[in-house]
């Protein structure tokens, strides 16, 4: 028998996606500097990486780590060097690829700094990017340069204590004209693509530069004013939140990064349309987002693909801590998918971890159970490996079921939580102790994985692209700064029968953080100011359920997932916050064909494929700090009516069941259950409609 499931589930824009080859989905990633052993010799490394399944090599250059080589002769001096590596990598590997590792807005130089007083030495004038070329360098609000040395307290530890580290701007002409110049040759390197590091708006940086806002020096406010009509003070200012310009230049500073990556990309492609644009970065949808002004939606949309650099789980770490880890690449993975893009990793698991080889296997099974790629270092520099046998099992086993990474397989999802980048902007005003709506959002995400039900996460910018009336329930945590366009958006949809539950100040602001003086959406909720009470309203056909208090943060203060030894966190307390926002969700009267019975450690996803579904488990149960060993764990899984199953355990074989409605299985550290039979008609359709 074939279950129809009626067509509420998160949908590919099929027409805007780019047809990636093959080898970009499950990307088994290594450098040559894995191996301590074989640093000495760069081919037998990539051999042996090659041999423990690696297919995509990441390289580094002088081309991505010198600002000389954004001239000749060191640019032509090392695109020699690439395409001589590109050529043995090819020619030795057939279908292993070779990226390399671009910064293009930072810019480390060693030896320049060696008597530790924060200045060039003297007689090294002709090396220091910032003396040669001061007005290419980020400004920040105080009208300091953003260029730092080794001596400066808290620096990173890639700036060495002679170095000199400079971050550039890519409002600046020129900066613009020489890493396009250069773009042109690295895409003609023989190469296969590029993975472009960070590029950021340096917000914070050690103890000597904070707060800082850049980009501000003369190009950056040209552009803006040009762009906008509003001008900006030359600094030292301090922020005006009361001003419009103010407000225009948070909002504009995401453009001047998007645009610059999306001419660069394009640059890349007028000379090899093959050519693959990776960008890493470590943003989460947190205050950091408003800090750096690169979005991970921006990067995806006018990338190739977003490498998402993720820690928090490096050694070991409580329940809740690893929950919050799986949120993170639940957003990130559900945006990403939206725009028809792979999702891959960087991240880490220190080889010093106690419980080191459950770590790593916690950690594998997290990361490809929900869609990335496997690129995973040992410490901080990007090399290393934490266990080398094990990478080379899980590398082993994604190649034989690279059918995990089909492109084809969706989220299910009848529920949709919107991520609002304005509200976190305009809430958090770039200050950490302001980001209570990211923990709100989180809250969200973290408390729906635990209660085992189906959801996506969907950014603000999307909702204008989107048929919402597939959705039976959309939850706007603390989504407090919203357009009159996006009001009416969501006054349709409810109009029409769709259902929200909406959080605290949720349309209270419009789209530049002002408050207005009263909800937008007033008559949606039927009351006009936020107070501490639960309003049901009927609206058309259908209803909102606005809540005042936001127990979806109380949720994630109860969790403390920042506290990864886990002493701050009340699992009591966490419970009853989640259950008060379950008891929210009831009352919108959904109900799913398929319940599962188990621990609300055990964290599901699910999947729509081809040939039926999937639900993807990560088991949690048991885990603690310094124990990273999940309780093997039970769960029932029940259908309505006999289906036939498979069940591929993580880094195990698969399993067939014979046809039935009730599924009984032992989940170690996770696994995959394929349900066959189970369609969903549409999942192959245009769900997303763009805006005409």
């Amino acid at each position: 028998m074939k279950l129809k499931i009626f067509p509420f589930f998160f949908m590919l824009l099929a027409i805007s996606a780019r047809e990636f080859p093959r080898w970009v989905y499950g990307a088994r990633i290594a450098t040559p500097y894995d191996l301590e052993a074989y640093w000495g010799d760069w081919k037998e490394s990539v051999r042996k990486a090659v041999e423990d399944g690696a297919r995509v090599i990441l390289d580094w250059s002088e081309a991505g780590n010198s600002w000389k080589c954004l001239y000749d002769p060191c640019l032509s001096r090392e695109i020699q060097k690439i395409r001589s590596k590109a050529e043995f990598v090819h020619s030795h590997f057939p279908g292993v690829k070779i990226i390399l590792y671009v910064a293009p807005l930072e810019y480390v130089t060693h030896g320049l700094d060696s008597n530790g007083d924060g200045k060039v030495d003297p007689g090294k004038r002709q090396f220091s990017l910032f003396l040669n070329h001061t007005d290419w360098v980020q400004m920040g609000i105080s009208g300091r340069r953003a260029v730092f040395f080794g001596s400066y307290p808290e620096m990173p530890f890639w700036v060495c204590a002679s170095c000199e580290d400079v971050w550039l701007t890519p409002a600046h002409p020129r900066v613009r004209e020489l890493h396009l110049r250069q773009a042109e040759k690295l895409a003609q390197s023989g190469a296969d693509g590029l993975w472009l590091d960070v590029p950021f708006l340096l917000y914070d940086y050690g103890e000597t530069w904070v707060n800082q806002w850049p980009d501000l020096g003369p190009d950056a406010r040209s552009m803006f004013k040009q762009d906008t009509g509003k001008s900006l003070p030359a600094p030292p200012f301090s922020p005006d939140w009361s001003s419009e310009a103010w407000l225009r230049f948070v909002r504009w500073r995401y453009k001047l990064i998007r645009e610059f990556i999306e001419e660069y990309n394009r640059t890349l492609k007028d000379k090899n349309r093959d050519f693959l644009l990776a960008i890493e970065t470590s943003v989460d949808y947190t205050v950091a987002l408003t800090q750096t002004a690169s979005d991970p939606k921006d990067m995806a949309e006018v990338a190739d693909l977003v490498a998402h650099e993720i820690g928090g789980v490096e050694e070991t770490a409580q329940a809740y801590t690893w929950l919050y880890f799986l949120a993170r690449l639940k957003a990130w993975r559900d945006i990403d998918l939206f725009l028809g893009k792979p999702s891959w990793s960087l991240s880490y698991v220190f080889s010093w971890a106690p419980d080191l080889e459950n770590t790593v296997k916690l950690h594998a099974a997290s990361l490809i159970l929900n869609g990335f790629s496997y690129y995973t270092s040992g410490n901080e520099t990007m090399s290393g490996v934490p266990n080398p046998s094990l990478r080379k099992r899980v590398f082993k086993w994604i190649g034989k079921n690279l059918n995990l990474y089909n492109p084809s397989i969706l989220p299910y999802s009848p529920i949709g939580v919107v991520f609002s980048r304005r509200s976190l902007d305009y809430s958090s005003q770039g200050r950490d102790e302001r980001g209570d709506y990211a923990d709100g959002f989180y809250g969200t995400v973290m408390l729906l994985l635990q209660s085992h039900l189906p959801f996506v996460v969907i950014h603000e910018d999307f909702l204008a692209r989107m048929d919402l009336s597939h959705f039976s329930l959309l939850i706007l945590p603390d989504m407090r700064a919203i357009s009159d366009e996006e009001a009416e958006i969501l006054r349709k949809y409810v109009k029409a029968g769709g259902k929200i539950i909406a959080t605290a100040q949720t349309s209270l602001w419009d789209e530049l953080g002002r408050e207005r003086e009263r909800f937008a959406l007033s008559d949606v909720f039927g009351i006009d100011h936020p107070g501490n009470l639960i309003h049901e309203n009927r609206f058309g056909k259908g209803f909102s359920l606005y809540c005042g208090f936001s127990w979806e943060k109380e949720f994630l203060w109860a969790a403390s997932p920042w506290d990864v030894e886990g002493g701050e966190a009340s699992w009591e307390d966490a419970e009853f916050y989640r259950n008060k926002f379950l008891k929210l969700i009831s009352r919108a009267g959904l109900s799913f064909p398929i319940k599962i019975k188990a621990s609300p450690w055990m964290i599901p996803t699910f999947w729509c494929t081809p040939s039926g579904m999937e639900i993807r488990f990560v088991n949690l149960k048991g885990i603690r700090f310094g124990n990273s060993s999940p309780s093997k764990s039970s769960v029932e899984v029940q259908f309505p009516s006999p289906i036939s199953a498979s069940y591929l355990p993580f880094l195990g074989f698969w399993k067939i069941f014979p046809a039935r409605a009730n599924l009984n299985i032992e989940i170690n550290f996770g696994g995959v259950l394929r349900a066959n039979g189970i369609y969903l008609p549409q999942c192959f359709l245009h769900f997303f409609s763009r805006k005409k």
